[in-house]
C-alpha cells in the first residue's frame, strides 16, 4: 500500500482527479499533474495506484526519458504490450500515468532560444493521438515542462482536460547539510549528470522571458533553487548562494513565507559547510523566526535541528542537546518520523562525542528502525556508518566492520557511488589499523578505481596518500614513492592541501634514501 503519512495532494483534488478517470468512458481525459521531487512523484503514482485499484481499475505507469521523449510513439508502443494486455484483462479499465522524468528534454535543446525543443514539437504533432486514446492519461511532468507545454505545445496543451499539483513534501530538517547533500535525489548521479541537469535549468530559466505570469515567477524562484541545489552538491558554494539569494527576492516578492524560510535554510547549510558558523547561525535563526510566526511546528523543528547541528559543530554539547530536544517535540507533534529519525541521530551524536556510548547507541537504534520503516536506505545507511562509528571508537573492529560491509552493499544497491568509496575508504583504515594491510591494500585499490570512474582527481590523490602510507609502513619505500608521486599528479592544480601534504612526504623520503646511501658508504671516494 502506499505511504499515506502525509497527503501527495489536496484531498478534494486527487479525489476529483480519481473521479475523472473513473467516469473517463469516452476519449480524451487528460490530467497533466505537476510535481518535482523524485520521492512525492513516486508516492503519487503509488497512491494512486491502490486508489483506483479500488475501482478495478489498472494503471499503466511509461516513464519517458531523454532516449525515449516521442510520446506518442512511447504510449503506443506500451498499449500494444504484454502487461497492458495484462491489465486489461483483469481490470474493468486501464488508466495510463506518462512519468515524464526531469532531463528528457536535453539542455543543449533548451539553450537554443530559436528551437523548439522535439518532445514538444512531437506533442503538437500528435494532438489527434491524444484525442482519439481510448484510455484515461495522466502526465506526470516538473514543474517547468509544464511551463514549457503551455507556451511551445500549445496545440497540445489546448486538448488537455484539466491540471493538478502535487503537494511538495519537504521533509522538516531536508536543507540539513549532512542529510540533504546525500539525499537519494543526488545520491545516484554522476557529476556530469548533475552538470546536465544544472544545463537544462539554467536553460529553462532563461526561456523564462518578461512578462510573466504570476505562476511563471513561482516556477523560476524554484528553478533557481534547483539549480542552487546542485552548485552547492557541485561545491560550487558562492554560485549556489547566488541563486538562493535570486530565488529568496521572488520568493519575498510572491510572499511565499514558508518558501523564504525554507530557501534561508538551503543558504545556512552552504555557510555551514563553509565553516562560517556565525552567518549560517544568523540565516537559521531568520528562517525560524518565519516558520514560528507562520505557525509552522514542522518547519521549525526542521529548523532547530539545523541550529542544533552548527552548535554541535561549535562543541557546545549541552545547548545543540537542548535544541535537539526542542526539535524532537515540534516534529513528534506534527508525525514527522523522518525528521524524528535524523533529530535522534543528532542526539546520539552529542552523546557520542561525550563519551556516552551506550545512550548513543540506543538513540541510533531508535533512529534506525524509524528509517527501517519508512524505507529510507540512505537514512538507514547513514546510521549505520555512525553506529560502526561508536563501534571504532570502543575498539571493537568486528563490529564496526560488518557494519560498513552492510554498508557498502547498501550504497551498491542505490547507486551512490561516492558513498560506497567514503565506505571502502573506511574499511581500508580499519584494515589498516588492525595490521590486515592486504585487506586494507584491496580496499584502497578498489576506492582508486572507483575515484578514477568517477573523474574524482581528489579523492584519487587522497587513496594515493594513503596507499602510499601503508606502503611506508612496512617499509616499502620503492611503492610508497610511486603512489605518492600518482597522488601528487592527480592533485595537481586542484589548490587542496593534500599537495603540500604529500610534497613532504616525498621530500622526507628523498631525505630517508639520501641517509640510507651515506650509511651504506660513508666514505664515498673524492674527485
Amino acid at each position: 500500500m502506499a505511504d499515506t503519512t502525509a497527503p501527495v495532494m489536496a484531498a478534494s483534488e486527487f479525489d476529483r482527479l480519481v473521479e475523472g478517470i473513473r467516469l473517463s468512458d469516452e476519449p480524451r481525459y487528460i490530467a497533466i499533474v505537476t510535481g518535482n521531487a523524485p520521492v512525492n512523484r513516486r508516492r503519487f503514482i503509488a497512491t494512486l495506484r491502490d486508489a483506483l485499484e479500488e475501482e478495478d481499475i489498472g494503471l499503466l505507469v511509461i516513464p519517458l526519458t531523454r532516449e525515449y521523449s516521442a510520446m506518442a510513439s512511447l504510449v503506443a508502443h506500451h498499449i500494444s504490450g504484454d502487461e497492458f494486455a495484462e491489465l486489461v484483462r483483469t481490470h474493468r479499465k486501464v488508466a495510463l500515468v506518462v512519468d515524464w522524468q526531469d532531463g528528457a528534454i536535453p539542455a543543449e535543446e533548451l539553450e537554443d532560444p530559436d528551437r523548439t525543443p522535439t518532445a514538444l514539437q512531437q506533442l503538437n504533432l500528435a494532438r489527434e493521438f491524444f484525442v482519439k486514446l481510448p484510455h484515461p492519461l495522466v502526465l506526470l511532468v516538473p514543474d517547468y515542462v509544464h511551463a514549457l507545454i503551455a507556451r511551445m505545445a500549445r496545440d497540445f496543451y489546448r486538448i488537455r482536460t484539466t491540471s493538478f499539483e502535487l503537494l511538495e513534501r519537504v521533509e522538516a530538517t531536508r536543507a540539513q547539510v549532512a542529510h540533504f547533500l546525500g539525499s537519494e535525489e543526488w545520491a545516484a548521479q554522476s557529476r556530469e549528470e548533475l552538470e546536465e541537469r544544472l544545463r537544462t535549468y539554467h536553460a529553462a530559466l532563461a526561456r523564462l522571458k518578461s512578462p510573466l505570469t504570476g505562476r511563471e515567477r513561482e516556477l523560476r524562484a524554484h528553478l533557481l533553487v534547483r539549480a542552487g541545489e546542485i552548485e552547492q552538491r557541485l561545491g560550487l558554494y558562492e554560485e549556489a548562494m547566488e541563486l538562493y539569494e535570486g530565488a529568496v527576492r521572488g520568493l519575498r516578492e510572491l510572499e511565499d513565507r514558508r518558501g523564504e524560510a525554507q530557501t534561508l535554510n538551503n543558504m545556512a547549510t552552504v555557510r555551514q559547510v563553509q565553516g562560517h558558523y556565525d552567518e549560517a547561525l544568523n540565516l537559521h535563526e531568520h528562517s525560524l523566526t518565519i516558520f514560528r510566526q507562520l505557525g509552522d511546528r514542522r518547519g521549525e523543528g526542521g529548523t532547530l535541528h539545523n541550529i542544533a547541528s552548527v552548535h554541535l559543530l561549535l562543541g557546545d554539547c549541552s545547548k545543540a542537546l537542548q535544541l535537539f530536544g526542542e526539535a524532537l517535540t515540534a516534529l513528534r507533534e506534527t508525525a514527522d518520523r523522518h525528521g524524528e529519525g535524523l533529530v535522534l541521530g543528532g542526539m546520539a551524536h552529542v552523546h557520542f562525542r561525550e563519551g556516552r556510548y551506550e545512550r548513543a547507541m540506543e538513540l541510533y537504534e531508535e533512529s534506525l528502525a524509524i528509517f527501517r520503516e519508512l524505507g529510507d536506505r540512505l537514512g538507514e545507511a547513514q546510521t549505520m556508518g555512525n553506529m560502526a562509528n561508536v563501534h571504532q571508537r570502543r575498539g571493537r573492529h568486528d563490529a564496526a566492520l560488518e557494519l560498513y560491509r552492510r554498508l557498502l552493499a547498501i550504497f551498491r544497491e542505490l547507486g551512490d557511488r561516492h558513498s560506497e568509496d567514503r565506505t571502502l575508504n573506511n574499511i581500508a583504515a580499519l584494515e589498516a589499523t588492525r595490521g590486515r594491510h592486504d585487506e586494507a591494500l584491496h580496499a584502497w585499490s578498489q576506492s582508486l578505481a572507483l575515484c578514477r570512474e568517477l573523474g574524482d582527481r581528489h579523492g584519487e590523490g587522497v587513496t594515493l596518500i594513503n596507499m602510499g602510507l601503508l606502503a611506508d609502513e612496512i617499509s616499502d619505500l620503492a611503492a610508497a614513492r610511486d603512489y605518492w608521486e600518482e597522488a601528487l599528479e592527480a592533485l595537481d592544480g586542484l589548490g587542496v592541501p593534500e599537495e603540500a601534504q604529500v610534497r613532504e612526504y616525498l621530500d622526507t623520503l628523498h631525505w630517508m634514501e639520501e641517509m640510507r646511501g651515506e650509511e651504506e658508504d660513508p666514505h664515498p671516494p673524492n674527485g
